[in-house]
């Protein structure tokens, strides 16, 4: 059970079984209070979809969430729509909810709005805020930086956003020593989820949705506690023990969410170590980029560390479904240096108990995929000399794993402690700059010796391309076949797609990609298998989701297979050019990077070419070109590419592709 926090603890029914007097809590009271984006505004089914919806799956029985949004709602009483006058406000009251969360300010950027009465706002807030204490003095009360506009609709406007409304609410949340809840940065890069630019489709509302959730549980639960001296503590099960620069409860909640769309090749479970190396779900900062792309490149890595987690948290994650689903070929395992650190909520364990837990978490992992691999990291050494207080208990504990994991099945046990000291036992600030994280050149040892052990899986190399190839969102399969030959499988209902009118969007399709440096030049032989309308095989650009261009060899609506080509710069451009239905046809594209111009060139034989279509691309930082398979109403759709060629070069003559 996750201890409540005793301010907002109520007890409804005190019971009596045998005797023994039963404590049983009422569920904690949440609101969410808001405007159209909390109440779900153009989502098919805001019932299932809206955030508090989702938020409420999140939490679970202990607490009951109810949506007070309100469309075109403002904060400010002098607003056009003000949310004081909205039965909702008054229903929100009356309910005294235990913990609000209030989310209001996007319609404040209207014209008749802030602009008119700059000086109303903050008081406005500062009421709202006055009332729900006033209905409930114990209520926590959660204020959120609204989501970005893309960047500008139905008279919102992003500028207005950032500029008037986000300033005003942190200084009430700082006049009022509230918790200021930031859901406009995490969503910075989420255009694509925004359909009509104001709005979060379900996926974007699951976003907020778990930022909330870790705000709420953080705010209502305790610290749970790791003290007793009788057990082997690093072996019970807990949540969060500790605090640390991150919501520990809103990243569990997007590693349960991960398991939708990931099919990780390798997945790492540790602590902050590991969790700032890189990787996904991204950590709000990290330490080691260049050496985490060096050591998976285009594997499917999935990072399940958790700052200042011990073995017992992690022994929790996995009985609460971290793991869930997942059949890695490999995990990488590095847990156990906190638990040598006593805090108030938690005791220190000794090195007999942490490898009982090592073995512990080992032995769910196996229950949860019996055929992968687990490489257990010796835990590093800490600090810069070699008498500091972790060195000995680090050592000894790593001794132990030695001997009680040799020759246990599918297990190798890696200790490379040694490679960050000197004969002296030191440690090089550089590697460690505070004796604990690694800095980018720590993390590039661990890197050498992960991808030295051979336990990585094979990555996906394309011989055929003088750059560096990754593999980008889910594929039913992804097998190179040759040098020059590759079949790509797309799921079923994948695509990547934004409406002429910029609204809409998915970016689902999966993608084998490289990043370009200068001229290029991208051929291949697409043979796709069609199964139903749109399926096809595609070169690609790939900028972002809503910049981007598509040649496709595709089954068109009426069963026509046929070459179409789009172009996005915000909003989709397609056009559907001459039937081909050899079912097989040859695909050219001639661009630079830098560069904004690119043309698609077709041929029948690979050796006559001509030129489609020339274009432009707005955005071209991070471009990466490549090959795709798509199959937007189908069950999949599995396509040969051959005779693939990259060239670093212009063509000799634009006309002819040549």
């Amino acid at each position: 059970m996750i201890p409540r926090l005793p301010l907002v603890r109520s007890l409804t029914v005190l019971l009596f079984v045998l005797a023994a007097p039963v404590l049983v809590l009422a569920a904690l009271k949440v609101a969410c209070v808001g405007d159209s984006i909390t109440a779900g505004y153009a989502l098919a089914d805001p019932a299932r979809d809206a955030y508090p919806a989702q938020l409420a799956r999140l939490l679970g029985a202990d607490y009951e969430v109810r949506n007070f949004g309100v469309s075109a709602a403002t904060l400010m009483d002098a607003g056009n729509y003000t949310y004081r006058t909205r039965p909702a406000h008054d229903e929100a009251l009356a309910w005294a909810p235990d913990v609000v969360v209030i989310a209001l300010g996007t319609n404040d950027t209207k014209v008749d709005n802030i602009a008119k009465h700059p000086d109303d706002f903050i008081p406005s807030y500062r009421g709202l805020i006055g009332r729900f204490r006033a209905a409930n003095p114990s209520a926590k009360i959660v204020l959120c930086l609204p989501p970005p506009a893309f960047p500008e609709a139905m008279g919102i406007a992003e500028s207005v956003l950032v500029a008037e409304i986000l300033p005003r609410i942190r200084a009430v949340a700082t006049e009022e020593k509230l918790t200021l809840l930031d859901l406009h940065t995490p969503l910075a890069n989420a255009a694509l989820h925004f359909p009509d630019k104001i709005h979060p489709d379900p996926e974007a509302a699951g976003r907020i949705a778990r930022l909330v959730y870790g705000e709420v549980m953080f705010s209502t639960t305790l610290p749970a506690q790791s003290l007793d001296p009788a057990v082997n503590t690093a072996v019970v099960p807990v949540p969060r023990l500790e605090d640390d620069s991150y919501n520990w409860w809103t990243r569990h909640a997007e590693v349960l969410a991960s398991r939708a769309t990931a099919a990780p090749d390798v997945v790492l479970i540790g602590d902050s170590i590991t969790h700032f190396w890189a990787g996904e779900p991204r950590a709000n900062h990290v330490n080691g980029p260049q050496a985490w792309a060096a050591t998976f490149g285009a594997r499917r890595v999935l990072n399940l560390g958790f700052g200042w987690d011990r073995t017992q948290n992690v022994l929790w994650r996995l009985d609460h479904g971290e793991f869930d689903g997942f059949k890695p070929k490999l995990v990488i395992l590095n847990i156990g240096t906190n638990n040598f650190s006593a805090t108030p909520h938690s005791r220190a364990n000794t090195p007999e108990e942490v490898a009982a837990a090592i073995h512990a978490i080992r032995e769910k992992l196996r229950a949860l995929s019996p055929e992968t691999h687990v490489l257990v990291m010796g835990v590093l050494p800490r600090g810069h000399q070699p008498g500091d207080f972790f060195r000995a208990p680090i050592a000894s504990l790593n001794a132990l794993l030695a001997r009680e994991l040799m020759g246990d099945p599918k297990t190798t046990f890696l200790d490379i402690g040694a490679r960050f000291l000197d004969a002296q036992g030191r440690m090089a600030p550089e590697l460690m700059p505070d004796g604990t994280h690694p800095s980018e050149a720590g993390y590039a040892l661990w890197g050498r010796a992960i991808v030295d052990s051979g336990l990585l899986p094979e990555a996906l190399v394309l011989p055929a391309s003088p750059w560096p190839v990754a593999l980008e969102n889910t594929a039913a399969s992804c097998r190179v076949m040759a040098p020059n030959a590759l079949e790509l499988v797309a799921p079923a209902k994948t695509d990547l797609f934004v409406a002429p009118n910029g609204k809409g969007g998915r970016d689902l399709s999966p993608r084998v990609v490289f990043q370009p440096e200068g001229p290029f030049l991208l051929t291949a032989k697409i043979e796709p298998e069609f199964r139903t309308k749109w399926d096809a095989g595609v070169l690609l650009l790939y900028s972002d989701a809503t910049h981007f261009a598509k040649f496709c060899y595709e089954m068109d609506y009426r069963g026509t297979p046929r070459v179409v080509s789009v172009v996005a710069n915000g909003a989709g451009d397609d056009c559907n050019s001459m039937p081909v239905p050899e079912g097989i046809v040859y695909f050219r594209i001639a661009g630079s990077v830098p560069g904004e111009t690119f043309t698609l060139y077709t041929s029948s034989d690979g050796r006559t070419w001509y030129m489609l279509r020339t274009f432009r691309l707005t955005q071209t930082r991070n471009l990466r070109a490549g090959l795709s398979a798509q199959s937007p109403v189908g069950e999949g759709c599995r396509v040969r590419f051959s005779e693939i060629s990259v060239e670093r070069r212009a063509p000799k003559d634009f006309w002819s592709g040549e």
